[in-house]
């Protein structure tokens, strides 16, 4: 791959933490006018973690076992393509997360396993975009998407992360799996507004919750500095006894 279609980050602090990141893409296929393509992509990182007395110096008595040292592993490839339909563009993206954990991690989570990697499917999902589809809307542009994807609202503290790591899967640190499966979410951004619909299904670890969550968000831009935004959502928890919850959110960002 060339040159230009490759970063690499490397982040060490004091022998604690050791992380090597790689990130490459390259266009396998593009039309001359550059509007169909398909596109390869490839992360992978590598991390080393070293403490002393982690949990206090009680790992063993909290967790059953010495949590100091332990390594991490991860690596995402995926094929993406695009391609122009009518007045837009169809596009989708499908990839896979394999991740490792040599050691026992601090969050406890493999302790006692003997399988801590696997591999299962990221990014699934299909979807349509166009702009300057209405009138009297500046900048406009219109989305949807099915499928298992990433989604987020304002800073991520309401909504970020769809995907379970750590344990049987390994990478707790990392945290590379984020996408929500069976998601469905169609967004019409302009250069004021942002109106969002959702529908999302988190995908846990063995044994844990799988809940779904269905809402709206709304967001107002003042200037280029300020956002006002708005999220109401209804959360099903898919437990035996355990009611839906009925989740709102209003935020105010603001950068200098």
């Amino acid at each position: 791959m060339r040159n230009n279609d490759r970063r690499l980050a490397v982040l060490a602090s004091a022998g604690v933490l050791i992380t090597t990141a790689a990130i490459a893409e390259h266009d396998i296929y593009k039309d001359k006018e550059g509007t169909t393509k398909i596109t390869f992509d490839i992360d992978v990182i590598a991390s080393g973690y070293a403490s002393q007395d982690s949990w206090f110096g009680e790992s063993e008595s909290f967790l059953g076992d010495e949590t100091d040292n332990w390594g991490e592993f991860g690596a995402e490839p995926g094929i993406s393509r695009e391609m122009p339909v009518g007045e837009g563009t169809l596009f989708g993206k499908v990839s896979g997360v394999y991740t490792t954990t040599a050691g026992e991690d601090a969050s406890g989570l493999t302790i006692g396993l003997d399988d801590t990697d696997e591999f299962t499917v990221e990014q699934a999902h299909i979807g349509w975009r166009s702009e300057n589809l209405f009138d009297g809307i500046e900048g406009d542009k219109f989305s949807i998407a099915f499928g298992r994807q990433d989604y987020n609202i304002g800073t991520g503290l309401l909504i970020n992360d769809g995907g379970g790591d750590g344990g049987e899967r390994g990478g707790w640190y990392m945290g590379m799996r984020k996408a929500f499966s069976d998601a469905l979410i169609v967004s019409l951004d302009s250069d004021k507004w942002l109106i969002e619909g959702f529908t999302l299904k988190n995908r846990p670890r063995d044994g844990g919750t799988k809940g779904e969550a269905n809402g709206a968000n709304l967001e107002y831009t003042f200037g280029e500095s300020t956002t006002l935004g708005g999220t109401y959502m209804k959360v099903d928890p898919n437990l035996e006894n355990v009611e839906t919850l009925d989740v709102a959110s209003v935020r105010l960002d603001w950068h200098g």
